[in-house]
């Protein structure tokens, strides 16, 4: 089917990607560092020994250019402190971050990051984004946590970085793989029926060649109570057809070919049941009788290799497979939406080349992915089958210029080319600064500055351009140009303090309009405004006895569509303050408790912000108690938690009621 929008596209090279690539040159071959004790030591020209090869995962962060955006990393130790029953709960820590759930252990669970919407960011599995190709979103409920060491949060518009999607910041999720000789095992207990199990082996080394298996089980019957006025009459009902049933299996394998080069695959396959019981409303509590199936894999294979001792090669090949059932044996509305099936392909092969050297570093990346769509509900012309390739070329400079002071300023401008066979070419670039310093000679008072512009983009989903009776073929991508201003201070490991100020306008937005009385269709019509300040402060004090964090999100998102019946309005299901602070008393080395608090301010549910459709604020008080001992050769990790301490009734996403108290216990065992 032809696609409008190569006609609509068609244009030449912006100039501001030329100014981009003239930086580039300058950089790289006049600007020389300030100082000659910056410079590493000079190479023997006569002799080489290339370094043995240090396998570090597919970390976002040894990207040049992430060190000048607003990140976190969250270590597998933070994590471990952390009471979390999916990803989701982990995350959400992080100020920008807001989840949406739609309720309990299975609802949906999504990312919004600096008030974009869930498909405007990237979730990536071992650096390779995780978002399908189908509705441009992933759900978090469906990976595993055990199967997570470290996650890493990118809060900004990165699409220089990641590509499309990445308009509102990135979250890399890296798979476990640390070596170990132990076997790992978790089981836990909770309301409703919960139960959620975990085991890892010891790594197994066969000559050169080495694996380790995970698996991960998670089962919750669902019904949770909840209060629903029914006209007028508050009643306590349980929520029915909310059953969850999710299991993970993990292999990890690496075989080291030489010192220098190195081959990994990791393979993980999930399978997800849920029940679908939809909106409470009136008249009708739940959809009794829907379900929707999720078969999920997920396949890396990894060459690295170092090529010098500033040159490093990495190239992965990349398979992803999902298949989604849904089946309703009593649809409530149309008869037709009984079933459906969808099955999302992908494969991927990616290049990566990082050089270091005096000078600057240099990241260049290139990346060819072909992915399909077959299924049910898509547009009768294209015969339930759709596909995409896209071919991406980026470029990431980081020059660094050391001063005689002991301050350092570094410069990071980076550009991405993305090639598609519908769309015409997209580009997406971006200048970012940092510059370091410090109050004293010591640097116990180390100061942060960072500034970073970046222009971003987002390609339609597969659903908006081809849904039955919903996609439209020649939406245009969204566009968006942002900037970000962040200072930390802190002193020595002690305290921490990060301040943000950030601005996006996002053009050519894609909503779904009314076209009939029955029916949606998707559109660019849309021109959305954010801008908003953050705050994360962490104080670790009497010797790790106290540690506290405190993380805080004020934000407008704001409708400046012309001749919008919205105009001026917030987004929906996007708060103006969010709030998650947790403090951890170690009382000792076996004894921890915690405590956390999760606010958000009230938002919207319809685009007009009619009083009817505010949800209102709420405050969540979380507890946990934490014990350690060991005993022959075994260490224990004995965990109990209660969640929604005051049991709170509250909603994320309207008609979509949340859990009350829920209590889990649990154990770690290693061994």
């Amino acid at each position: 089917m032809p696609n409008k929008i190569m006609q609509k596209q068609r244009q030449s090279i912006d100039e501001r990607l030329i100014l981009i690539l003239a930086a580039f040159a300058y950089f790289l071959f006049f600007a020389h560092p300030a100082e000659a004790q910056s410079k590493k030591n000079s190479k023997d020209t006569l002799r080489f020994t290339a370094p043995a090869v240090v396998v570090t995962g597919n970390k976002i962060s040894n990207n040049p250019a992430i060190k000048l955006t607003s990140s976190q990393v969250i270590t597998r130790e933070n994590i471990e402190t952390i009471p979390a029953l999916q990803i989701s709960d982990v995350i959400d820590k992080s100020p920008g971050v807001y989840v949406k759930n739609y309720g309990g252990a299975g609802g949906l669970k999504t990312v919004n990051i600096r008030g974009t919407n869930s498909s405007q960011n990237v979730i990536m599995l071992d650096g390779v984004p995780l978002n399908s190709k189908q509705n441009a979103m992933f759900d978090l409920s469906i990976l595993p946590l055990s199967f997570v060491n470290e996650i890493e949060i990118v809060r900004g518009g990165a699409s220089d970085l990641f590509g499309s999607n990445a308009m509102g910041g990135a979250v890399n999720l890296l798979s476990d793989s640390r070596r170990s000789d132990r076997y790992k095992m978790s089981y836990f207990v909770g309301s409703y029926n919960e139960h959620k199990a975990s085991i890892s082996t010891p790594s197994y080394q066969i000559g050169d060649f080495n694996f380790s298996l995970s698996g991960s089980g998670v089962y919750s019957e669902g019904d949770y109570k909840f209060r629903f006025s029914e006209y007028g009459e508050d009643k306590i009902l349980r929520r029915e057809n909310a059953k969850f049933d999710n299991l993970g299996l993990f292999l990890n394998s690496g075989y080291m070919i030489d010192i220098d080069k190195y081959i990994s695959f990791k393979t993980i396959n999930t399978y997800t049941l849920r029940g679908v019981p939809g909106a409470v409303v009136q008249n009708r509590l739940e959809s009794k009788f829907a379900t929707l199936s999720d078969l999920s894999s997920f396949n890396n294979l990894s060459y690295n290799s170092a090529l010098s001792k500033e040159d490093f090669l990495k190239v992965t090949l990349v398979a992803k497979h999902n298949k989604q059932v849904y089946d309703d044996a009593q649809p409530n509305a149309i008869a037709e939406l009984d079933h459906a099936e969808f099955q999302n392909t992908e494969f991927a092969m990616l290049a990566a080349n990082t050089y270091e050297g005096d000078w600057f570093k240099l990241n260049t990346n290139l990346d060819y992915t072909y992915s399909t769509l077959e299924g049910d509900m898509l547009d009768p012309s294209v015969d339930r089958h759709v596909f995409r390739h896209n071919l991406s070329f980026a470029n990431i400079l980081d020059k660094s210029i050391y001063f005689t002071n002991g301050d350092m300023l570094s410069i990071a401008p980076s550009f991405r080319v993305e090639l598609y066979n519908t769309f015409a070419p997209a580009y997406s670039y971006a200048i970012a600064f940092l510059h370091n310093s410090a109050f004293d000679s010591k640097n116990m008072f180390p100061i942060t500055s960072k500034f970073r512009y970046s222009r971003n983009f987002r390609m339609p989903s597969f659903n908006e351009l081809y849904y039955y009776n919903y996609g439209t073929s020649d939406l245009l991508p969204e566009k968006s140009h942002s900037f970000d201003l962040a200072f930390t201070v802190g002193y020595s490991k002690y305290i921490s303090l990060e301040l943000s100020t950030y601005f996006i306008r996002t053009k050519d937005q894609i909503v779904s309009v009314p076209k009939n009385t029955i029916s949606w269709t998707a559109m660019n019509i849309g021109l959305v405004e954010t801008k908003g300040i953050e705050a994360l402060l962490n104080l670790h004090l009497f010797s790790g006895m106290v540690d506290f964090s405190f993380a805080y999100t004020r934000q407008e998102v704001i409708d400046k569509s012309e001749n919008s019946f919205s105009y001026g309005k917030y987004i929906i299901y996007t708060p103006q303050e969010i709030i998650n602070s947790t403090l951890n008393l170690n009382l000792s080395d076996r004894i921890a408790l915690q405590g956390n608090a999760e606010y958000s301010s009230h938002r919207f549910a319809l685009p007009d912000n009619t009083y009817d459709s505010m949800l209102g604020n709420y405050l969540i008080l979380n507890a946990a108690v934490f014990y350690k001992f060991s005993f022959f050769d075994m260490s224990y990790r004995l965990q109990f938690e209660l969640k929604n301490i005051l049991d709170k009734n509250y909603q994320m996403i309207l008609n979509y009621p949340m859990p009350g108290r829920v209590f889990r216990v649990g154990i770690n065992l290693d061994f």
